[in-house]
């Protein structure tokens, strides 16, 4: 065993100084250039591998992280690009487009309401980035009637939301909905409950 452990440490080591020595700065804006020429032909597998190649010569950069973010939300892969978001963030906090990148993929998974505080942090950096207002309406329409819906439909377009299946998931919640459905006073009170509020609005 204690060979074995010794082995690991080893080869953790050589790896380590492969990565540290494929490091180069340059090479990684090459590879970024080709991923965006690729990202503007609709090539976004291409763009991905391009911008995977430039975050291993740079893996500091946070730009290469949301633009591989950008290319998984056109191919439909929102949690992949939450996770190039958030690295894309951990990097750089002021960097505007992590949080756009945040946002959309949160939006691309039913998440409204970590979507809004995504855009909100990004409205904080400009919040007159068309990016950034594109975002912030998309959100407030996240559940707009639409021209001809019945009530039952808008009722399960909402359940499609992971936030509200957790709420009616919740016996309390649920107990408290119906509760403020019949009782106006109840309403009243509960919103006073700031927990409770916060999960309803």
């Amino acid at each position: 065993p204690a060979v074995l452990e010794e082995k690991k440490k080893l080869d953790k080591a050589i790896k380590e100084k492969a990565r540290l020595a494929y490091i180069d700065p340059e090479k990684a804006k090459e590879a970024k250039e080709r991923g965006n020429a690729l990202f503007k032909t609709g090539d976004f597998p291409g763009a991905i591998k391009e911008y995977s190649e430039a975050i291993k010569r740079n893996p500091e950069e946070a730009a290469f992280y949301s633009n591989r973010a950008a290319c998984y939300t056109k191919l439909a892969e929102p949690a992949l690009a939450l996770a190039d978001a958030d690295k894309c963030i951990e990097i750089d906090p002021a960097f505007l487009k992590g949080y756009v990148r945040r946002g959309n993929s949160l939006l691309a998974m039913r998440k409204k309401k970590e979507a809004e505080e995504a855009f909100a942090k990004a409205a904080a950096i400009d919040p007159n980035h068309p990016e950034v207002q594109q975002g912030l309406q998309r959100c407030r329409s996240f559940y707009s009637v639409k021209p001809g819906q019945s009530r039952e439909e808008r009722a399960a377009e909402a359940m499609k939301d992971p936030e509200i299946q957790d709420i009616m998931n919740d016996p309390i919640m649920r107990s408290i909905l119906n509760q403020m459905s019949t009782d106006p006073t109840a309403a009243q009170e509960h919103m006073k409950n700031r927990d409770i509020a916060a999960k309803i609005q």
